[in-house]
């Protein structure tokens, strides 16, 4: 084997190692954190009115229950009524050049009856708070990475429609 193309092996093995690695420990890969990066960006920018405030004292789902349970269905349903935060997408060359997009779900209470805000520990007596979801969309399946709890003070989230963001076929999520 000449050098040349050991060097040209060795990167490309890297970076399926870390690839698979990330999938497997939920670690965010190079590429996911470049686009979560951009994410936390565009909800810094949201909030043109109050300063964002991040709230340190939630625990955003640290045993995944939420991310692989059902309330990921609850969170694609409330993405398709209300929209998404579009994040960019790329062409993933290890992947036959399929497209992976990146995009945030806002969830805000709906007030009283909204079981969801209810459930995810958005209310209390003394402010509320809204969960900000990054998700990867690969090959059909749209997969939560990251939750950001921050305080709901009235940020201008740019909405776009699910099924616009995601193509015709986005309605159809696969489970993990």
């Amino acid at each position: 084997m000449s050098t040349t193309r050991f060097f040209f092996l060795v990167p490309l093995l890297v970076t399926l190692v870390l690839a698979y690695a990330s999938l497997v420990t939920g670690v965010l890969n190079p590429i996911d954190k470049m686009y979560y990066d951009m994410a936390k960006q565009k909800y810094e920018d949201a909030h043109n009115v109050w300063p964002m405030t991040r709230v340190k004292s939630f625990k955003a789902d640290p045993q995944r229950e939420w991310r692989d349970g059902t309330m990921r269905e609850r969170w694609i349903e409330r993405a398709q009524r209300d929209g998404v935060i579009k994040i960019g997408s790329y062409s993933n060359p290890l992947n036959f050049g399929r497209k992976v997009t990146y995009f945030s779900t806002p969830i805000q209470s709906r007030g009283a009856g909204d079981q969801l805000a209810r459930e995810m520990m958005l209310e209390n007596n003394r402010m509320d708070y809204e969960a900000l979801i990054f998700w990867r969309h690969e090959n059909g399946v749209s997969k939560p990475l990251k939750i950001d709890y921050v305080r709901n003070l009235g940020a201008n989230y740019q909405l776009t429609p699910f099924n616009e963001v995601l193509g015709k076929g986005a309605s159809r999520i696969r489970p993990i």
